[in-house]
């Protein structure tokens, strides 16, 4: 004798996947997963950053460097609002 739940379970994922609710779990997992991301490289960028200023490097590829880890933190900030 089939197992009913079984049975049940499957016509009810299909029912599911039918209205896309499980596109929608799996979309929501994807903007999770680059909103983490996301985070970790803005905390990477001002890890760097931060390496940068103690070393007081004054020198103009130095200086381009922190001007851009400025620029890319600033536009990381901008989307995460």
């Amino acid at each position: 004798m089939p197992d009913e739940s079984a049975t049940w379970n499957e016509e009810s994922d299909k029912n599911l996947k039918e209205r896309g609710v499980f596109l929608h779990q799996e979309v929501h997992s994807e903007i999770e997963d680059i909103q983490n991301n996301m985070l970790n490289l803005i905390s990477e960028l001002n890890m760097l950053k931060e390496k940068f200023l103690e070393q007081e490097l004054s020198d103009e590829k130095s200086q381009k460097v922190l001007e851009f880890i400025e620029k890319t933190l600033q536009e990381m900030n901008e989307l995460k609002k």
